[in-house]
């Protein structure tokens, strides 16, 4: 499976991941890396599900849909074993940037408690 996606999408791609790992936890892989199993039990303990699910619900469906056809590759049902990200590079404004810097800050800051 390939899917095509611009370097603005990619993160969506992400956040759906995070969110089904919250959501689904159960089913998605549990990975060896206890890093990263340490960080999805601080974002269940922070409540970012909620704020994933808001992200989730207003990115765009084809983004969404995307996802959906990769999610097999992350789960225990091993019906699908690889799949192809291809990442086209977009150019991006400034206030583009500025708005993507706002987000971590805000996220960082949920992060870290203040």
């Amino acid at each position: 499976m390939k899917i095509k996606v611009t370097d603005n999408e990619f993160p969506d791609i992400v956040v759906s991941f995070l969110l089904d790992n919250i959501i689904h936890d159960d089913k998605v892989l549990k990975y060896g890396n206890d890093d990263f199993n340490a960080f999805m039990d601080i974002l269940n303990r922070k409540g970012f599900k909620s704020i994933l699910m808001r992200y989730y619900v207003n990115m765009n469906p084809n983004t969404r849909t995307d996802y959906k056809r990769i999610k097999d590759v992350f789960r225990d049902d091993k019906s699908m074993k690889t799949a192809l990200i291809e990442i086209n590079k977009t150019k991006t404004t400034e206030k583009q940037k500025k708005g993507a810097l706002s987000k971590i800050k805000y996220i960082a800051k949920i992060l870290i408690g203040g």
